[in-house]
């Protein structure tokens, strides 16, 4: 660590010395070669990387999955770029990856990939924490253990069995509520004797519309092996209503806004299936019965593909509801078959044959034996209402309760659903614990238990699944199992900070046990002591920092094994930027993937990257009548277009200067597409202002231009985003800075900005109509509480602010003002609130 930071520093000694600039990519290249006089090379050892057959969590080509190793090697073969070939490493590059990760401000959610990385074997280790999660890494792979109160990477060959390991406690994913194309995902899934069998059927009218779009040469082609002439065969279709799936296929026909009216069948048979499928609760409830109790088999007796799937449990009330939700989501005749109940008390549905197993199939749920079972890919990403009703029917399924003991638990002999239900519920923010039975019987297969049992997490969970609701889940007894460890000095600290406390505030918590005998303590209790001191605090920057801790998505696992694994055939690391970490294993860890070294030169100099002469990609434009000076060349703000100066990484004094300013203030918008729109209506010139964008959360090149430009030109900042928590903490963050990157905010905060909207009563006082607000989700409410007790929002107008948007329950985006007119924010929005001075502070 210390001759690679030696190195880091050399070069970038280099670049200061020649006035040039470079990127970390470069960098780390450039100071790969061995130290001179040696044959040591100091990066060569830093294979950080996840054995192939880990499962990952993953967003491929904008589907959401768990994905193995092998799965993202071979998509980053078929869609990447090669960018490095060498001795059995490779990199690919401008992949459709995104990974679940900690972001800066440690939320966990979907970040970019910038690379996918393949390296040679290696020597490899398997570690088990005592929730029963495992992972197999390379020795030199980093892991996240605690180190006051927040992740520090370590790697695996540093690691005790008594050290604590970073788990996601929460996971926040984009939500996709669109109905399931089911003929678009027949098509891309089944293969083309498998789609053989399958028609669409639909009115007359739109068969001759499909018909006409495919046109009368793409008929021909299609019917050519036909045995009568293609008008025959066409006109047949027109008889029955029906054209064969692998048409649309072949022809590739667009027929989306048609398929409302369209049925899917097999020749010859009275069932037909919706098209269309909404991601609602019938659909959670059928799939997390079907993955408890279904059975889907396939066979080739005679050379015929034979399948057939069916259900049974012994409570006919349920089979009864399953079959309702079934036919709500797959259509009136979907099912001919009802309920059928033994002599033994078993209730047996069946739900059909080939038909239904090609359309579950595609849907994620394929003829397999119940230890292969794994969660629908479809289900990964809808909507909360889905998977609430999916982890509720499993539970009823194949689920049990321990009422004496507050436990909710799911059972399966299927690994792959273990880490489906555990991400189910981390998406709910449910931490369960895992444990593995070992069956030493011939033929029985290795038993899974998904289990829920602390307080909180019960709670949760039994507002879902209807268990324990005649149970006081507030029992104050029960301790929590998510808890912070070694926290307590820190704690110290801040209360020491505080000042003599008085004896009515001391007596409120066993303030000695807290912070010198305990090793762990609950986010509850963290979080009282934070709001017990934030009144008393003289500087409130560590009292912030700890609620930060305790909001965070990050609890805390021990290591109870570290034990040697077989060597692969090859290893794979992800990058991903800024926080170089992503989540994978069974029961899913946080992994890191490469070393911060830039960041820990930073702190160790009192240096800023920027002024190391590193640079990041441009993020983020200016417009205004200012004369920027960019390394010497004159670039007039006010003649630069549509798109604006692309604000570079660096803005230091020694790279951009500013002349001849005339605004009277800066106005920084969160969204590109909002600022274009006053870009184009010129607002900028009308009102004399600088317009800035920073395309979401403000990168640190942005942030660093807004503090020159505050503090150097003495112009106010207004800042504008959507009405709603993240909006709120992209302001948070300009105003008073990153808490992760907490060294770097008296260079970049700026205290004086002004939040200009939207506010939450911005809908009433600007009369935009209902159907413009979004509702409010879980995460959004959890987020809008967190931020309540920042300290930054305990004015009396912004709690007004935050408590108004969580009482209506809905939020606004900026571009909802264009409801009003396109040009409305640039007209009227914007000039009555900054005339009326009608900001946040």
């Amino acid at each position: 660590k210390f001759m690679q930071s030696v190195l880091i520093a050399s070069a970038c000694n280099e670049l200061l010395k020649q006035g040039k600039t470079t990127s970390i990519r470069d960098l780390y290249y450039m100071t790969k070669h061995s130290i001179d006089g040696t044959h040591h090379n100091t990066f060569d050892d830093q294979v950080e990387s996840v054995c192939p057959d880990e499962t990952l969590l993953v967003r491929i080509n904008n589907e959401l999955k768990l994905a193995t190793g092998y799965e993202i090697i071979e998509f980053a073969k078929q869609t990447g770029h090669l960018i490095y070939d060498y001795n059995g490493k490779r990199r690919w590059n401008n992949i459709n990856l995104k990974v679940c990760a900690f972001d800066e401000n440690y939320k966990i959610k979907e970040i970019d990939a910038a690379l996918v990385m393949q390296h040679p074997p290696n020597k490899v280790k398997k570690i088990t924490t005592s929730s029963g999660r495992t992972v197999k890494v390379t020795t030199c792979h980093s892991v996240f253990t605690c180190e006051n109160g927040l992740p520090k990477a370590i790697e695996v060959k540093e690691l005790g069995e008594d050290n604590w390991i970073a788990l996601p406690r929460s996971i926040h994913i984009d939500i996709n509520n669109g109905k399931i194309n089911l003929v678009n995902l027949l098509i891309k899934k089944l293969t083309e004797q498998e789609l053989k069998n399958l028609y669409l059927k639909g009115p007359l009218e739109n068969i001759n519309e499909i018909l006409r779009r495919i046109g009368k040469e793409e008929l021909k082609l299609f019917t050519r092996h036909y045995k009568n002439i293609w008008s025959d065969v066409v006109a047949n279709w027109k008889h029955w209503g029906t054209l064969p799936l692998n048409l649309i296929k072949l022809s590739n026909t667009n027929i989306e806004d048609i398929l409302p009216t369209l049925k899917i069948c097999a020749k010859g048979s009275d069932k037909s299936f919706n098209t269309l499928i909404a991601k609602d609760a019938p659909l959670g409830s059928i799939f997390g019965f079907l993955m408890s109790e279904g059975a889907h088999s396939k066979s080739n007796k005679r050379g015929r593909d034979e399948r057939f799937v069916a259900i049974s449990n012994n409570s006919k009330p349920l089979m009864d509801e399953f079959r309702n939700n079934f036919i709500a989501v797959f259509g009136d005749n979907s099912i001919s078959s009802e309920v059928i109940q033994t002599k033994r008390g078993i209730c047996i549905l069946n739900l059909g044959n080939n038909t239904i197993s090609y359309i579950l199939s595609a849907l994620g749920y394929k003829p397999i034996r119940a230890w292969d079972k794994e969660v629908p890919s479809v289900l990964l990403d809808a909507t909360d209402e889905c998977v609430n009703h999916f982890l509720k029917w499993f539970r009823l399924g194949d689920g049990s309760v321990q009422a004496e003991k507050l436990r909710i638990r799911y059972h399966t002999t299927s690994k792959r659903l273990v880490n489906g239900l555990t991400f189910l519920l981390l998406r709910q923010g449910i931490f369960p614990r895992i444990y593995t039975y070992k069956r030493n019987k011939l033929n029985h297969h290795t038993a899974y238990e998904v289990r829920v049992n602390s307080r909180e997490y019960v709670k949760k969970l039994s507002e879902i699944t209807n268990d324990f609701k005649d149970t006081d889940l507030s029992n104050k007894s029960l301790i929590s199992g998510d808890r912070i460890p070694n926290i307590g000095n820190r704690i110290y600290k801040a209360r020491k900070s505080c000042g003599k406390l008085n004896e009515t505030v001391y007596k409120k918590l066993p303030w000695y046990a807290i912070e010198n005998q305990q090793s762990t303590i609950s986010r509850s209790t963290l979080t009282k002591a934070v709001q017990l001191l934030l009144p008393h605090a003289k500087n409130s920057v560590e009292l912030t920092s700890l609620l930060e801790v305790a909001n965070n998505d990050i609890c805390w696992d021990k290591i109870i094994r570290i034990e040697d694994a077989e060597t692969p055939e090859f290893t794979l690391d992800i990058a991903v930027k800024p926080t170089q970490n992503f989540i994978g294993g069974d029961g899913l860890m946080i992994l890191h993937n490469s070393d911060p070294i830039i960041e820990d030169i930073e702190v160790t100099i009192d240096a800023l990257r920027e002024e190391l002469n590193l640079f990041a990609s441009n993020r983020g434009a200016l417009v205004g009548d200012i004369t920027v000076y960019d390394l010497g060349d004159k670039i007039d703000c006010s003649r630069m277009g549509s798109g604006g100066w692309s604000v570079p990484s660096i803005v230091e004094p020694n790279v951009v200067q500013f002349k001849d300013c005339k605004a009277k203030y800066i106005l920084m918008v969160e969204k590109d597409a909002v600022w274009r729109r006053l870009n184009e209506d010129k607002f900028w010139k009308k009102e004399k202002c600088l317009l800035i964008h920073g395309q979401g959360m403000a990168p640190r090149g942005v942030r660093r231009l807004l503090y020159r430009l505050v503090n150097e030109l003495n112009l106010p900042l207004y800042v504008m985003t959507d009405n709603d928590s993240w909006g709120y903490y992209i302001y948070s963050v300009i105003k008073q800075g990153s808490i992760n990157l907490a060294y770097e905010s008296q260079r970049m905060a700026v205290p004086s900005a002004k939040f200009l909207g939207l506010s939450s009563f911005d809908k009433e006082e600007y009369k935009l109509p209902d159907n413009v607000t979004i509702k409010l989700n879980d995460q959004d409410k959890d987020r809008a509480k967190q931020i309540l007790e920042y300290p930054w929002f305990q004015k009396k107008e912004w709690q007004k602010e935050i408590k108004y948007m969580l009482e209506k329950g809905v939020k606004l985006e900026l571009e909802a003002l264009s409801s009003k007119g396109i040009s409305f924010v640039t007209d009227t929005y914007l000039p009555d609130k900054i005339k009326k001075k009608k900001w946040l502070d």
